[in-house]
């Protein structure tokens, strides 16, 4: 079932007198001979579909007040047709089928509830972390790599700083994903147009080694101590003007990390 969100693409394309195999950024597109015309054009429309689709990876992204959108749709400008549109899981009829068509993950979420140990988000992201945590969704992200992205406050939650990428991180990573796309941080002012500098957040579970990989599995890292975060996080409150070169830098790596 094709699910909201791809695109069709058309498969004759794809035809050409060449060798029987070449080898794509995510996956293998086969190139038909000539002699092969036939038996391409017998495969079905559903299977020509799903070799597109396989080709993707999936961008999920839950959103209150637009700030991840936008963060979505830099995304979305950057990786092309590597990923699929934006699209919120909420509005997706069967998620499971949604995951199982694609090649790997790209996930995305504010973080509303600070101080919660789960359900960060305050949407449709909570329930597809419940999901993969209950190992409902193991089967068709197991295996897969995934890398998470977030939005946060650094100045008003500066304590709690974009916490929700740490919950999705560890959701992914518990269900079997493997995980890249760990965004390397400073707090070095000598730079202060170095899309990797952050000012203003101190402490977050979205830094590499604290949260869900800490022994507790709770515990905060420090932003002076820390070096990296689970994935990129966006200050569209403070720093708006800095998120497109970020994700920027950002997909770059992505490109190089899923390949």
């Amino acid at each position: 079932m094709l699910t909201k969100g791809f695109s069709t693409v058309n498969m004759k394309s794809r035809v050409r007198s060449q060798s029987s195999s070449s080898s794509s950024l995510f996956g293998t597109t086969r190139l038909f001979s000539r002699n092969s015309r036939h038996a391409a054009a017998a495969v079905s429309s559903s299977r020509r579909v799903r070799a597109v689709v396989l080709s993707k990876l999936g961008l999920l992204y839950s959103s209150s007040s637009g700030s991840t959108t936008a963060v979505a749709e830099f995304i979305k400008a950057e990786m092309g047709d590597l990923v699929t549109d934006p699209t919120d899981p909420e509005e997706v009829d069967d998620l499971k089928a949604f995951l199982a068509d694609c090649e790997g993950f790209i996930m995305g979420s504010p973080t509303w509830n600070t101080s919660a140990l789960t359900g960060r988000s305050g949407l449709g992201m909570d329930q597809v972390c419940e999901q993969l945590r209950a190992g409902e969704l193991s089967d068709v992200v197991g295996n897969k790599k995934a890398a998470v992205f977030g939005c946060g406050d650094g100045f008003l939650y500066g304590d709690n700083f974009s916490e929700m990428v740490d919950e999705v991180y560890h959701a992914l990573k518990g269900a079997g994903a493997e995980m890249v796309g760990h965004w390397e941080y400073t707090t070095d002012d000598s730079d202060d147009e170095n899309p990797r500098y952050y000012d203003g957040f101190t402490e977050s579970k979205a830094i590499v080694g604290s949260g869900g990989s800490s022994p507790d599995g709770q515990s905060q890292g420090s932003a002076e101590e820390g070096s990296a975060l689970y994935g990129l996080v966006c200050d569209q409150e403070n720093h708006s003007e800095m998120s497109e070169q970020r994700v920027k830098v950002w997909c770059e790596q992505l490109k190089a990390e899923m390949a």
